[in-house]
């Protein structure tokens, strides 16, 4: 019966430089069919999907529900993105690939928003800097119209020349 339930694939395949002949499991010859390519990805090489503790099958399927959840996230936080607005969905590759250009996106607003603020603060620095000097200019205006005064002289001409 066990015979049955695996059999060897026929083809020879490639996993870091070893050549090997990858088990599979119901007559399937596709090298990543039927959970061999589990045993792969987890370093099994050579082990039937009979041989691989149920507890590295449970771990590796909870990686990929992790790593499907959060792309389902993704998918519904990025803009236009949503994978529920069709019958199928968006392809993972799909809503990466969008992620990836909001991302770029909002660099780029943050960095024209930065640029803004940069300006704003000189531009409020400059503001600052020509209150002070008007306050400044008021002041030497207040003394010099109080000198005026004392000689006797009032400034009330229209280009404030002495009368």
């Amino acid at each position: 019966m066990l015979g049955n339930v695996v059999q060897q694939c026929s083809s020879a395949c490639w996993e870091g430089g070893r050549v090997g002949i990858l088990p599979v499991h119901h007559g399937s010859c596709s090298p990543l069919g039927n959970g061999a390519a589990v045993g792969v990805a987890l370093g099994l090489w050579g082990m039937t999907p009979l041989h691989i503790p149920p507890s590295l099958l449970a771990v590796e399927r909870r990686r990929r529900d992790k790593i499907n959840n959060w792309i389902v996230q993704l998918s519904k936080i990025i803009p236009d993105c949503n994978a529920d607005n069709s019958k199928t969905g968006a392809s993972k590759g799909g809503i990466l690939s969008k992620a990836c250009d909001y991302v770029r996106e909002l660099r780029q607003s943050n960095q024209r928003l930065q640029e803004t603020f940069k300006e704003a603060e000189r531009l409020q620095m400059d503001n600052d800097l020509l209150r002070q000097q008007v306050e400044e200019l008021q002041s030497e205006n207040a003394v010099l119209r109080a000198q005026l005064q004392q000689r006797g002289l009032e400034g009330g001409g229209p280009e404030g020349m002495p009368q």
